[in-house]
């Protein structure tokens, strides 16, 4: 029992003689990442570029080392580097953790030798003393700067071709081999090139000057400067191109977007008749058009819902969907002179439409108050023929209120001279004025001409009249009526209507019809007329093929018509039946020329039809051709003051 005991207690002083010793000897180890005692400080270099070009800025990064450790080092670290002079320089390097930067660039072309090292000994104030850690030799080389790019930017990626003649500014900037700007030692011959819908036609050269590195175009999507494409407006893409005079070096591409950026529904809303006159007997038509800030039509889809509401009419609800409009109403006015010749009216358009690049199917709405002046179709009423020593009276009728010049304070007999109204003189506060004077004792022939203005056309127009003086009074020449059928085709057709007819076009052209204009040269813009004239050319919209036969008075011969504005005019044969173009002339007030000798001398220029079925224009030949009844024709007016006549 005693011999176990023993055992159990020697055991036991053992197991705690084991423990004691374990707690007494720990097992010793070096920290990770540090260096052994006594290591020595390294200094490494790395810099942003070996090369640069002369003035450009270098990035050195020194690294210091303990022992093969990343380590801060414990003084200041510095670059020592050959300057331009070939005199050392030193710059203290900043950061910590073992990593430290600084900047150097030289002016001069060379190779520059560079250097890193702890300033061990502080008080030297970053001069290399033996026995400070020092970095390998690094050697920067400055070379001279090459042309060897270009760079080209656009003043902006989407051009708004709603303002009228937008423009685009592109900037072409020549850059060395380090991409920094490249000022030549002589002028750089640049070309700049297009692809897309000014392909071919906006080929430029340029010259960048020594002085600078960059220089700057304005190209232009034309608005009415794009004869070639023969609207007033496009949209589109255009990618451009810059190279150098040998094709070698190509800039970046750029691509400009020429977009209806800007809405309709401006204030005042542009394109909308806010203001007509129409004929007394004659439905007056209320037309919204939707167009952007330039007033070019809209060309995205609008759907508008229009309230229109007038005195003495009843109010109505018209809805559009299309592209540009009308929004369209038509009430009837007075019948004659003794009702109101005055209408005032609102119209509330609520419209969705497609803002490209700002918001899509915005809705917008506002009120316009429009007016309608009713007034007589201009016109002179005289007798044809009259009995000596008889009264005679001459009307002149058309819109009220209308002012000095558009009364005809010129009218005169040819053997009295001018003469005053003798009724209504007040100006036309009815609508019309009447003369009154007494025919010679003796046969002749009195010819009057009056002039009225007219709201409707927006022109002046001249009435002349034949008075036969003698003993009796033959019998009134009825005038003669005719038909004339128009195949018009879907698309636009250049017409002429080649009678004196009434009636809208709208209610002329009936099913299918979608839209007319006018080109009017003296304002240089195209207008909606409210009535057709003989002797003048009209685009005509058709949503289908159709026939349109006209019906109306013939129109008398010879016929007149001014084209005393230079620029296009749209005319066309004023009768029913085709005539060749050597029954035209034209006068300068002095001397009267066939059509092709006055384009030989410069007066006019061709004249053009339009077909619809090839979308082209064809020449006219003014000696051997025909003037095509029904249809209208482009002439270009060089001199001003001229007169067409046309013959059966």
């Amino acid at each position: 029992m005693k011999f176990n005991l023993a055992r159990k207690y020697l055991v036991s002083l053992m197991a705690m003689a084991i423990i004691f010793a374990s707690l007494a000897m720990p097992t010793l180890a070096k920290p990770a990442n540090q260096p052994d005692a006594g290591a020595e400080w390294t200094v490494t270099l790395q810099p942003s570029a070996t090369t640069v070009g002369a003035g450009q800025t270098v990035t050195i990064t020194v690294y210091t080392y303990l022992g093969g450790f990343l380590q801060t080092a414990t003084s200041s670290v510095y670059l020592i580097y050959q300057n331009e002079t070939s005199t050392t320089s030193t710059v203290a390097a900043t950061g910590s953790g073992g990593k430290y930067t600084a900047t150097l660039s030289w002016s001069t072309t060379g190779t520059y030798l560079v250097k890193g090292f702890i300033d061990s000994e502080t008080p030297t104030g970053g001069v290399l003393s033996p026995g400070d850690p020092v970095s390998d030799p690094l050697y920067i080389v400055v070379a001279a700067p090459v042309f060897s790019q270009l760079t080209l930017q656009a003043s902006s990626a989407f051009v708004d071709v709603g303002l009228g003649n937008p423009t685009v500014a592109l900037t072409v900037t020549a850059k060395d081999q380090f991409n920094q700007n490249f000022t030549a030692t002589n002028t750089l011959t640049i070309k700049l090139t297009v692809t897309g819908p000014n392909a071919g036609s906006k080929q430029k050269t340029i010259l960048i000057p020594p002085s600078t590195p960059s220089a700057a175009l304005t190209f232009e999507d034309g608005g009415s400067q794009t004869p070639w494409r023969g609207i007033q407006y496009y949209t589109g893409i255009d990618v451009f191109q810059a190279s150098d005079s040998t094709g070698t070096i190509l800039s970046n591409q750029v691509a400009v977007s020429w977009l209806h950026l800007t809405t309709p529904f401006q204030a005042p809303p542009p394109f909308v008749y806010n203001e007509q006159y129409q004929y007394i007997g004659q439905p007056a038509s209320i037309s919204v058009y939707f167009a952007d800030k330039g007033n070019y039509p809209y060309p995205y889809t609008v759907t508008a819902t229009g309230t229109f509401a007038v005195t003495g009419a009843p109010t109505e609800t018209v809805t559009y969907s299309g592209i540009g409009g009308p929004l369209t109403w038509s009430y009837n006015g007075p019948a004659d002179a003794t009702t109101s010749f005055v209408d005032t009216g609102t119209v509330t358009v609520k419209a969705s439409y497609f803002d490209f690049g700002t918001v899509t199917n915005t809705v917008n709405t506002w009120p316009l108050t429009f007016t309608v002046t009713w007034g007589y179709q201009p016109n002179m009423e005289a007798p044809s023929s009259a009995v000596y020593n008889q009264t005679v009276t001459v009307t002149m009728w058309g819109f009220p209120d209308q002012a000095e010049p558009s009364a005809p304070s010129v009218f005169s007999v040819p053997y009295a001279g001018p003469i005053t109204p003798t009724v209504n003189s007040d100006k036309w506060a009815s609508g019309y004025i009447v003369y009154q004077f007494t025919a010679p004792i003796f046969p002749c022939t009195l010819y009057l001409t009056g002039t009225i203005y007219d709201p409707v056309l927006k022109e002046n127009v001249v009435f002349t009249k034949a008075i036969q003086v003698g003993p009796s009074v033959p019998p009134p020449v009825t005038p003669t009526q005719a038909s004339l059928v128009l195949n018009l085709k879907s698309g636009w057709n250049m017409i002429t209507p080649g009678l004196t007819i009434s009636g809208s076009p709208a209610s002329i052209f009936g099913t299918g019809f979608g839209a007319i204009w006018y080109w009017n040269p003296v304002s240089a813009s195209y207008e909606a007329p409210a009535a057709l004239e003989a002797g003048k050319g009209y685009w005509v919209y058709m949503t289908a093929d159709k026939a349109v036969t006209l019906s109306g008075n013939q129109t008398a011969s010879p016929f007149t018509k001014s084209v005393g504005t230079v620029g296009w005019w749209q005319i066309g044969n004023p009768f029913e039946t085709t005539i060749p173009w050597t029954n035209v002339t034209i006068s300068d007030g002095t001397t009267t020329k066939s059509m092709a000798d006055a384009q030989a001398a410069g007066w006019i220029g061709y004249a053009y039809s339009y077909n619809t079925a090839t979308g082209s224009y064809e020449t006219a030949n003014y000696s051997t051709g025909n003037v095509v009844a029904g249809a209208g024709y482009w002439l270009q007016v060089k001199v001003p003051g001229l007169t067409l006549t046309f013959t059966k």
